[in-house]
């Protein structure tokens, strides 16, 4: 409700403005002892303020109704008809502050109390109306905003409770497989001993492959939630080197931008951190890179990591699924790297996104 509290800025000072015209106005009424006006004054100060302090729908109805009727008594009084304009800003604020059925209280009283209105209904009118369609798209405007942002939080919350479910079922599901494909590997390692045709040879260890496959992929489904987290001040220089280490076929280049001549240091689990990283390093490999650069900044505290890869890029309408567990281009693979990165840059309290087709950036806190 950001406009809500400028406009009530603006309307205190308005407010005040309006005070001291008054003021001015009702100097000859004060000294020749007439308290009425001095009355009015007094409780049109005391208004202002409830008005701004309040954000309550109903008090700001009451005091925008009271300015409306103090600004028609001293036009009544001072007998100059141009004065019912100002009642335009406050009738303008009540339909900007409140919902447009409560507004339409000012209206009213506005029309009701206004001395000079029926002689000028053409002027009033005509404002009124530009008044009350301004704010009403303005209330409107900010109702589709909060409107947009539910839909936008209750979808991000029914995404995460369909992923824990999908976790959930994933690792009941490997715990129950994990025992019975052992006995499967053992009992076909020991046929392949006895075993004497190559042709026979050849099937038992094409089946083994697909029994290490299933073991990698069940793997994945118990890594998928990461827990507990050790973590450890770790310097980004020994992270990245020993991340290089892992793959020597790529020509891996890593910036790291600081503030001062030392290096960054990140709390993180180690272990955990390389793992990330590594998923998507694998992932540009296999999709044709043979260079990828790291530029590691620190931004207040945070450090923001962007790896970047000269691969065949991401195709735009995958951006919104890359992280989705079991999700793959790939023929053969399994959907799961990513979304384990994705697990383990959130349990370090970070976020990752996809900055461009080439590009992947993480944001860490610093401690």
């Amino acid at each position: 409700m950001q406009h809500k509290e400028k406009f009530l800025t603006t309307l205190l000072f308005y407010r005040l403005a309006i005070f001291l015209f008054f003021t001015i106005q009702s100097l000859d009424s004060i000294k020749s002892l007439n308290i009425t006006p001095f009355i009015l004054l007094s409780g049109y100060l005391i208004n202002a303020g409830l008005g701004y302090k309040l954000q309550n729908e109903i008090v700001q109805t009451l005091t925008i109704s009271f300015d409306i009727i103090l600004i028609s008594f001293f036009e009544y009084m001072a007998k100059v008809p141009i004065l019912v304009l100002l009642s335009l800003p406050p009738l303008f604020f009540s339909c900007t502050l409140c919902s447009p059925q409560i507004a339409l209280i000012p209206l009213f009283i506005a029309i009701t109390s206004n001395y000079y209105f029926l002689r000028h209904i053409w002027i009033y009118a005509s404002v009124a109306h530009v008044c009350i369609y301004v704010a009403s798209y303005l209330h409107f405007k900010e109702q589709v905003a909060k409107h947009q942002k539910e839909i936008v939080e209750k979808s991000k919350s029914e995404y995460q409770e369909r992923i824990n479910v999908l976790k959930r079922i994933a690792r009941e599901l490997a715990h129950e497989i994990k025992n019975p494909l052992m006995n499967i590997s053992v009992a076909l390692q020991t046929l392949d001993k006895s075993c004497t045709s190559q042709k026979q040879k050849h099937l038992i260890q094409l089946a083994l492959k697909e029994i290490e496959r299933i073991s990698q992929l069940t793997s994945g489904f118990l890594k998928l939630d990461v827990s507990p987290v050790i973590q450890e001040k770790v310097s980004l220089q020994q992270l990245f080197n020993s991340i290089e280490t892992r793959f020597p076929l790529v020509n891996l280049k890593v910036n790291i931008q600081s503030n001062s001549d030392s290096d960054i240091y990140l709390k993180v689990d180690p272990s955990l951190m390389e793992k990330a990283i590594g998923n998507i390093i694998q992932n540009a490999i296999e999709a044709g890179a043979t260079k990828i650069m790291v530029t590691c900044k620190a931004n207040g505290n945070k450090v923001i990591m962007d790896i970047k890869d000269n691969g065949h890029g991401m195709p735009e309408e995958i951006k919104e699924k890359i992280f989705m567990p079991f999700f793959s281009t790939k023929e053969r693979g399994t959907g799961l790297g990513l979304a384990i990165t994705k697990n383990i840059v959130e349990k370090h309290r970070g976020t990752i996104e996809v900055k461009d087709k080439n590009t992947f950036r993480i944001e860490l806190p610093d401690e």
